[in-house]
């Protein structure tokens, strides 16, 4: 081996991070200082911001942001780390799951309750009696007695008194009324009767 070859396989040896005891000290600093040359372009710089504010400030030059696109924007956001990304998830799902109730609120809250027209009805009752038709003109006709209108419908073999308002002057009369047909005070200002066939 010649002395050139020799000076290579030191410096390599030395750059490696070995010792070499026979080497020239020349070779050993050149390749001691390539080494960390390296080491140092492999990391990072650290830059103290206190130091680039003074810098900024002394020279009158304002730092640039750059400027990110959206699309790029969205790109960092999806590579971002898994448990980051879920955190933001959760807080942007739960904002709007809170926006959501709060409008349903709201909306519960200011819309007025529509009037109850004349054509809704409470549960009918049922009544079966052997005369079906004669019961429903005779309690048309007692409920006329007490100033309250009914109007009877024959539908499927049965007849339908409805009444949409109860109201009376006699609530006791109207009571006795309806307990002697076997039927219920409705808990609404309404009243419906199903009358069929014993």
């Amino acid at each position: 081996m010649n002395q050139a070859d020799k000076e290579t396989q030191d410096w390599l040896t030395a750059l490696s991070g070995q010792s070499v005891p026979d080497a020239k000290p020349e070779i050993v600093r050149e390749a001691l200082a390539l080494q960390a040359e390296l080491a140092f372009r492999r990391e990072q710089p650290v830059l103290n911001p206190q130091i680039l504010e003074n810098v900024f400030a002394a020279t009158g030059l304002k730092p640039k942001k750059p400027k990110i696109r959206f699309w790029e924007k969205l790109g960092l956001f999806f590579r971002q780390k898994p448990p980051k990304l879920l955190w933001e998830w959760k807080v942007g799902l739960s904002f709007a799951t809170s926006i959501l109730v709060g409008v349903i609120i709201l909306y519960q809250v200011t819309t007025p309750l529509s009037p109850r027209t004349k054509d809704w009805f409470s549960v009918p009752q049922a009544l079966t009696v052997p005369s079906p038709q004669t019961t429903a003109e005779e309690l048309k006709t007692a409920l006329a007695k007490l100033g309250i209108a009914a109007t009877v419908i024959e539908q499927n073999e049965a007849w339908i008194v409805e009444v949409s308002d109860l109201s009376t002057s006699t609530p006791s009369a109207l009571s006795a009324l309806l307990e002697e047909y076997d039927l219920l005070l409705p808990v609404e200002n309404n009243l419906i009767v199903r009358i069929t066939v014993k």
